[in-house]
């Protein structure tokens, strides 16, 4: 058999199970010779991007995954955000939900805590986290008001995305291939480039 299971896990028409709870070992696959392209982290790397636009995943899932490219696989924050197209300021946020209580975690993955409530929250004390667990999960939602209700403090909100003009980047990226004749790969290059100095 291909795939053995020893965690608990939930069995519709898929098997379901968390991210962290998942070793990769290629040998098992029933393949006579292992594919040499894909190193661990590669094939790993290539598998979060595979889940993320298959379906999205939770904040939960990214962090967890962010946690192993760190410590497993030893990137640093910045290669990590790079592999997510993100900021370093977006993984610190996500790896900040690692502290979350299970009750808490559990609502994150609901989707009944989000955005800046869910790194709020996760950053209290355990106390304080089980029972805003189960006000998020009576309301269906968490808010700036529960929290403060519960701990005296407000989240902080979240300061706004800065705006790009797509009209602007797509015609820089477009005179870039006819102009100036760069392959895609530097195309590609440059509106990241671009993105990430106006802090998206």
């Amino acid at each position: 058999m291909a795939v053995e299971f020893d965690v608990k896990g939930s069995r519709t028409s898929e098997y379901r199970f968390l991210p962290e709870q998942l070793d990769v070992q290629p040998e098992m696959n029933g393949r006579h010779d292992l594919p040499d392209m894909l190193t661990e982290k590669q094939a790993f790397l290539a598998n979060i991007e595979e889940n993320r636009v298959r379906n999205a995943t939770t904040p939960m899932d990214d962090a967890y995954n962010l946690q192993r490219l760190i410590n497993v696989y030893q990137m640093t924050e910045q290669e990590a955000a790079d592999s997510y197209r993100a900021s370093v300021a977006w993984v610190k946020g996500r790896l900040a939900l690692i502290e979350a209580t299970p009750e808490v975690e559990a609502q994150i993955r609901a989707g009944k805590i989000k955005g800046p409530a869910a790194k709020a929250v996760a950053k209290l004390s355990k106390e304080h986290q089980v029972k805003l667990a189960k006000v998020a999960a009576e309301k269906g939602k968490l808010t700036p008001a529960d929290i403060q209700k519960e701990t005296g403090k407000a989240p902080k909100p979240e300061a706004p995305k800065p705006s790009v003009n797509l009209l602007d980047l797509a015609d820089k990226l477009a005179r870039m291939v006819v102009d100036e004749d760069q392959s895609i790969d530097k195309v590609i290059e440059a509106a990241r480039a671009y993105l990430k100095a106006r802090g998206v």
